[in-house]
């Protein structure tokens, strides 16, 4: 059995408390240093194990909510009271293993007991991936500049990073409350960091025996602003002006008040009052042009845009499509043009990449699948185009749909070499929403163009290895330039899937199981005791 920590022998225990909520201010995606995630839970532990359990949850709660508020303002993309909410609930979720540990270990053996806590937050945390758009809350993405580690994503996907992130704490702090630092060889900590050091060294294998890419394609992938153009829809609802600066979050009333102008200019676009919002759209159309013109002179083979770069009526479609299949055949160029279409009476519209060939061929249209809660578009049917080209195999996706793993997979089992995915962040998100999107190009062994309004610009290969980047908000050039490696890498988990995480979380379940019914032993002991003596 494991050893129980008494709260009234840890004078230090608030001082654990602050250590572990740094530690999570330093996790945040502005900021992310790597370390504080292994050290977040392994100080956050310590404290909940050593308090009254009321206390424990009281203060940890309302620690981690503040910490997180502050620390991560505007990453939801809500209104603030919404965001708030939904703040005060994820920090109770994410007491859940703390509680587990501390019911569960001293009815377990020491090993077995230091399980509990990764094994119910890795069921937490996938379990949240149903509930949530994918898995851009995963705190496995902190760990993204840490190469060799995250090649272990070619395995099982970023559960295994998430399993040994959470380890981390009941491993040490069986170690700090046994009073030794020198474990022995038969010891949990020996096995912790058995299995950390076999991690590192797969993927340092990973990268040194990368083959040197001899098949790469110039690749270009733009981004315009397009704030302006719901300003100016704003203007034409109220008659006033509002200049927003490209860092505006979704939290930010003002946006919600641009947002909600745009939106009736999407329900009745042809209204006369909207006819300055229509000239700057074809004028926002027109640059994009321009910059895929250029970029094409410039050498360019595919060019992609961001999400929802283009904006066009339904009638008006077959015009613009018609304009870039003579500029792909001018160009001799693929085109992934990121667009989204309204048809007047519909509520919801199109938000979708057409690819056009350099024959000035339509070889493609993909709607965006995975849409956030409020998002009016129409959703696709499930599937992924892959396009063969003289430069391997492509495939375009959008946004959202580079969170969820199992609905990417199906690109690593078809061994596409390069995938773009336009979208539109915003600076709260950034770059940790750049982040998500290489780790999935990592799993399966593609590359990844990522053209992006509002976020970190990103080209990496199938190692995660960065080609180009470029910052949206700092660079007056909004344009991704890159040789990018046509060259698919194959990986093993698009064709197990989940399987070693569903494997984790049934051993969790077992766990916990077991240490039910030796509690439930232990108390009919304890009741019989007096009645022996």
């Amino acid at each position: 059995m494991t050893a129980v920590h008494h709260p009234s022998r840890d004078r230090l225990r608030f001082l654990w408390l602050a250590a572990g909520l740094l530690a999570i201010w330093f996790s945040a995606p502005a900021w992310v240093i790597p370390l504080a995630p292994w050290l977040s839970n392994v100080f956050l532990l310590r404290f909940f194990r050593g308090q009254p359990l009321w206390r424990g949850l009281l203060f940890q709660w309302l620690g981690i909510v503040s910490v997180v508020l502050v620390s991560q303002w505007g990453f939801i993309p809500a209104p603030s009271q919404v965001a708030v909410v939904i703040t005060m609930v994820g920090a109770l979720v994410g007491l859940i293993p703390f509680l587990f540990d501390r019911w569960c270990r001293p009815y377990l053996p020491t090993a077995l007991g230091t399980l509990v806590f990764p094994l119910v937050g890795l069921a937490i945390e996938y379990g949240l991936t149903f509930v949530i758009t994918g898995t851009i809350a995963s705190q496995a993405y902190t760990q993204v500049s840490i190469a060799p580690l995250m090649q272990i994503t070619k395995l099982a996907g970023i559960w295994p990073i998430v399993f040994l992130l959470n380890w981390t704490a009941p491993v040490i702090n069986e170690l700090w409350e046994r009073g030794t630092f020198w474990p022995g060889w038969r010891s949990v900590q020996t096995a912790w960091a058995a299995v950390l050091i076999a991690a590192f060294g797969f993927g340092g294998i990973q990268l040194a025996l990368a083959p040197t890419h001899t098949l790469t394609v110039p690749v270009a992938g733009i981004a315009l602003d397009t704030l302006p153009v719901f300003e100016m829809a704003y203007q034409a609802d109220t008659g006033k002006t509002m200049t927003l600066p490209p860092t505006t979050d979704f939290t930010d009333p003002n946006f919600a008040l641009v947002s909600q102008a745009f939106g009736h200019f999407l329900a009745e676009p042809t209204a006369p009052r909207y006819a300055p919002v229509r000239a700057a759209l074809a004028s926002l159309n027109d640059s994009l042009f321009e910059q895929t013109r250029r970029a094409a002179r410039d050498g360019a083979k595919i060019v992609a845009w961001s999400e929802a770069n283009m904006f066009t009526l339904k009638a008006d479609e077959p015009g613009l499509l018609s304009r870039a299949q003579a500029l792909s055949r001018e160009q001799g160029i693929y085109l992934l043009m990121a667009m989204v279409t309204i048809t007047p009476g519909q509520e919801r519209f199109e938000n979708k990449v057409v690819t056009i060939d350099p024959q000035g061929q339509i070889v493609a249209v993909y709607h965006k699948n995975k849409l956030p809660a409020g998002e009016m578009s129409l959703g696709g049917d499930g599937t992924i185009p892959v396009i063969d080209t003289p430069y391997g195999r492509i495939a375009a996706v959008i946004c959202y749909d580079m969170d969820s793993p199992e609905f990417i997979r199906q690109l690593g089992r078809q061994q596409v070499d390069i995938v773009f995915a336009g979208s539109g962040d915003w600076r709260a998100i950034a770059p940790w929403h750049s982040y998500v999107a290489i780790v999935r190009g990592i799993e399966n062994g593609f590359a990844v163009v990522r053209p992006v309004r509002g976020g970190l610009m990103v080209m990496a290969d199938q190692y995660g290895r960065i080609i180009d980047q470029r910052d949206y908000f700092s660079s007056s050039d909004r344009v991704l330039r890159g040789a990018v490696p046509a060259q698919h890498q194959a990986t093993l988990y698009p064709l197990i899937g989940d399987v070693v995480v569903l494997v984790a979380v049934m051993s969790g379940a077992a766990l916990v199981f077991a240490s039910a019914i030796a509690a439930v032993r232990a108390r009919r002991i304890r009741r019989l005791l007096p009645q022996i003596a």
